[in-house]
């Protein structure tokens, strides 16, 4: 079968209709290279090549693969004629510019039409392979364009918890992850958990931060010898990889591991996850480069100490006092020792308003920042289905009144009295009347909660009201605002750290008594104000931050200066009675090599 042009957009269309079935992007040229060679007869071969400056390489072909001599010496038959420009004498080769400096080579063996036919079928196979390559290079600028931020930002940083943090946070966006677990291998050989996503600070006695240990601790134990490769789980929520970040990808000798959790909807890009986590890998090796270079620093104190330690007995004498003198201060002079908490000035007397139901604001009647009186009306809400309701009921109570109505006057008779079916409709009607007048008795008290007043008198507080809800739905217990009594006592509430609860409580149980604060308020930096704790939550709870906190108490008898606004930040120190100078100035280091020794 000879072809014509006319039949090479007809295979065209073949093609592209099979290709949509692959989402290869080299499926198209493949497919019309088939095409061609099916309606060629089947009684040969096309081969197409790959012709640069330099190298040649083969593209594809329809029919079996042919050796390296055949494609070094079609090669070299038609290239010279390529580079020199002169035309190809040759029936069987044509060639297309795919890109300057970059020629395809057709090689055909069988009943392909003429030369315009075969010259055709080059020029299609040129463009198919120049947009695969552009769609190609279109995915690779796509791919860095997504890689390079999060690579900056890993390599920006010379500690490893902030290397961790940033995989942990933007790692999750890049990689499409529900959550991304960095660990750090123990002086004992064991894991803990170093940073994770929408964590700031890992609780280690957490039985989640546990369980994340323990899996990277049995993903090591079932680690692939060769080649490298992460461990794959899967879970009833989707999917895990786990793996070490090393340079090798092998664990042994990895100070670090990941894991890689994906929910069920989502699948995993390998190449990017090999990506990152070679550039993660090569940041943590960075971090403890950087960490080598402290050693520095201590060896030039030992330089200095071996100068003042040097022979001759002044300075040998003179070190010594000075050690004693430093040691004595630290040891034998008492500091008072305070803890720090962050928190807000509010007034002590507030209420909350929240939305009684569910339906859509018609009014907003107040503004932020407002004085408003008790009862005073601040939002209406509509509901229609509760009105609907309410009609139903009434019209439902008025029939059954009058049903009620129409019987009373039929039992007027002696006889009609003592009519049994009179007697059951009569109580079965009053009864109806009383259900009907309940319900229109809660529905008239729900409707009428729908209008929002204030419960006390005083201030209202609330960021744009209008904008926020005017016009917009709300539904049952939906915030709205605050009312706040400004004249009423205001009273300071902290934030103290878990490892300083102690040192309060400690101060507490020796004086018998609650210590006094010091705070300052974020817009007056330079007012101090003394005031007594009154009060120290018994509970401890996480902060906005993740933390452990336990809230301080402490009331003052009329507002300070300059309070005009509940939640004013205010950054207070708690008075924890005096203690040697060494541990007052050292005592977080003390701490921390306490849980290192004893934990």
């Amino acid at each position: 079968m000879q072809l014509s042009l006319e039949d090479l957009p007809v295979l065209l269309a073949r093609a592209a209709s099979r290709q949509g079935l692959d989402s290869a992007r080299n499926v198209l040229l493949k497919e019309f290279v088939s095409e061609a060679f099916r309606a060629s007869g089947s009684n040969g071969s096309l081969h197409l090549y790959e012709i640069t400056s330099n190298s040649c390489r083969r593209l594809i072909s329809s029919s079996e693969s042919p050796s390296d001599s055949e494609a070094l010496e079609a090669v070299q038959l038609i290239a010279p004629h390529i580079r020199s420009g002169h035309p190809i004498q040759s029936g069987s080769y044509a060639t297309a510019d795919v890109t300057p400096g970059v020629v395809l080579l057709a090689e055909f063996r069988g009943s392909y039409g003429g030369t315009a036919v075969q010259d055709g079928i080059a020029e299609i196979c040129a463009d198919l392979y120049r947009r695969q390559a552009l769609a190609e290079l279109r995915d690779l600028a796509e791919f860095r364009n997504q890689v390079d931020p999060l690579i900056a930002a890993l390599y920006a940083s010379e500690d490893s918890v902030s290397v961790a943090n940033v995989l942990a946070t933007d790692g999750v966006l890049l990689l499409k992850c529900s959550r991304i677990s960095i660990c750090e291998r123990t002086a004992t050989g064991g894991w803990y958990l170093l940073a994770a996503t929408s964590v700031s600070t890992p609780n280690p006695r957490a039985d989640a931060v546990r369980r994340i240990c323990e899996l990277v601790a049995n993903a090591e134990q079932e680690k692939h010898a060769d080649p490298p490769e992460f461990v794959k789980l899967t879970s009833p929520s989707g999917f895990q990889l786990v793996g070490p970040l090393s340079l090798d990808a092998k664990w042994s000798g990895s100070r670090f591991a990941a894991i890689f959790e994906w929910d069920q909807s989502q699948i995993p890009d390998v190449q990017i996850v090999n990506t990152v986590c070679r550039h993660a890998a090569l940041a943590f090796r960075n971090t403890e480069r950087t960490a080598h270079t402290g050693w520095f620093f201590v060896s030039g104190l030992r330089r200095v100490f071996r100068s003042l330690t040097a022979p001759g007995q002044w300075r040998v004498k003179l070190t010594m006092i000075g050690l004693t003198a430093v040691i004595g201060f630290l040891c034998f002079l008492p500091m008072q020792l305070t803890i720090d908490g962050n928190g807000v000035l509010e007034p002590s007397h507030r209420q909350y308003l929240w939305a009684a139901d569910e339906g859509i604001v018609m009014d907003v009647l107040v503004n932020d920042g407002q004085e408003i009186e008790n009862g005073a009306p601040v939002i209406r809400i509509r509901n229609d289905e509760l009105s609907l309701q309410l009609e139903t009921v009434q019209g439902d109570l008025a029939t059954a009144q009058s049903r009620l109505a129409a019987l009373e006057s039929m039992r007027v008779g002696r006889e009609a009295s003592r009519d049994p079916v009179l007697l059951s409709e009569h109580s079965e009607v009053t009864a109806k009347i009383t259900s009907l007048e309940e319900q229109n008795r809660l529905l008239e008290r729900r409707i009428q909660d729908l209008t929002i007043t204030s419960p006390m008198k005083g201030r209202l507080f609330g960021a744009n009201l209008k904008e926020r809800f005017q016009g917009r739905p709300v539904i049952r217990g939906q915030y709205f605002c605050e009312v706040a009594d400004l004249t009423q006592p205001w009273e300071i509430r902290l934030q103290v750290r878990e490892a300083d609860v102690r040192h309060l409580l400690n101060a507490v149980q020796r004086d018998a008594k609650l210590p006094e604060v010091t705070f300052a308020m974020a817009t007056q930096p330079d007012v101090f104000l003394t005031v007594r704790v009154t009060e120290i939550s018994p509970t401890t709870k996480l902060d906005s931050y993740g933390n452990l906190t336990t809230e301080i108490v402490a009331r003052l008898e009329e507002p300070p200066a300059g309070a005009d606004r509940p939640g004013t930040g205010v950054l207070g120190r708690i008075q924890c009675g005096k203690r040697s100078a060494g541990y007052v100035c050292f005592r977080r280091m003390i701490d921390y090599v306490s849980r290192l020794l004893f934990m």
